[in-house]
């Protein structure tokens, strides 16, 4: 189960595409997301930028 409140600006960061993807691929049974369409929207469009310090070419 995955309960996702409004967050605040400075907590948006925080809602991401890899939560999401975490949450549900960890649930062993069955897997219930609790959320409002503008958070539900928000975990889709937000996707962590990685800093692993490679170079891209």
């Amino acid at each position: 189960m995955l309960v996702v409140p409004q967050a605040s600006e400075n907590q948006r960061n925080l809602l991401t595409r890899e939560i999401l993807y975490t949450a549900i691929t960890r649930a062993k049974k069955a897997f219930m997301l609790f959320a409002g369409d503008a958070e539900i929207e928000r975990l889709v469009l937000n996707k962590t930028e990685r800093m692993s310090g490679l170079l891209k070419t």
